[in-house]
């Protein structure tokens, strides 16, 4: 059996559709599939107060081991946002990730300054880039950090730019859960290299074996498929 790590999970309400995406459907999630590590955020941070949804995400990191908490910042509300990124870092959060397409666009100066506080905290961070457009705006903004920047909601829309901005800057990587197909993997793999995939599924709110099966069913050595589903997570994260 091969060690998982999930950089992509999330707990909590989903807001937008009648979809169980409770903590226990995660660790049931986390149980079922034999899962070593999840990176997990709160959807209270994201669609109501981030403050608290972090707040929320770091209690249940305490009391369920397999869960380590990933910070949220909405940047329009502005105040505390900079504190966040000191004040998660000592409590042990691994990330911040940022949601572009629910919260701000990418061209936004609050988001430039943000993106150094990172840089400075040495904080990685993980943004949500589905919309087509998304990352040759974000290369710019990205391309002077010297922090893991792992790209979320990569599918074949915009894979081509997900490539080249892989190709131009080693500090990038790529989340493989939207993919839905083994041909995704094995394109990139073939791209830019196994060591730039982390394996995610966004599970519960999405399926868990799709995700997983992209992987394994991709025809890649069996060591890259380790890279990607727990290697690389370890080696950038420092996810154990």
């Amino acid at each position: 059996m091969k060690a998982i790590i999930d950089v992509d999970t999330i707990f909590g309400f989903w807001p937008k559709d009648n979809i169980d995406i409770s903590l226990e459907k995660l660790l049931g999630v986390i149980e079922k599939q034999n899962v070593s590590r999840v990176l997990a955020v709160s959807a209270r941070a994201i669609f109501h107060d981030f403050v608290e949804g972090n707040d929320e995400v770091y209690r249940v990191s305490k009391a369920h081991s397999q869960i380590a908490p990933a910070a949220v910042v909405d940047l329009r509300k502005h105040f505390g946002c900079l504190d966040e990124v000191k004040k998660r870092k000592e409590q042990g959060f691994k990330l911040f990730r940022l949601f572009p397409n629910i919260h701000f666009p990418i061209n936004y100066l609050p988001l430039f300054r943000f993106m150094e506080e990172l840089n400075k905290q040495r904080m990685p961070v993980m943004i949500n880039v589905e919309q087509m457009g998304d990352i040759t705006q974000l290369a710019p903004i990205v391309a002077d950090l010297e922090i893991p920047v792992v790209l979320d909601s990569c599918s074949w829309n915009n894979m081509a730019e997900a490539i080249v901005l892989s190709e131009d800057n080693p500090h990038v990587y790529i989340v493989s859960g939207r993919l839905f197909l083994s041909q995704g993997v094995e394109g990139l793999v073939g791209e830019i290299g196994a060591e730039r995939l982390l394996f995610g599924s966004y599970s519960p709110l999405h399926c868990f074996t799709s995700a997983f099966k992209c992987v394994m069913e991709a025809d890649i050595s069996e060591s890259d498929k380790a890279k990607i589903l727990s290697g690389n997570a370890k080696r950038i994260l420092e996810l154990e």
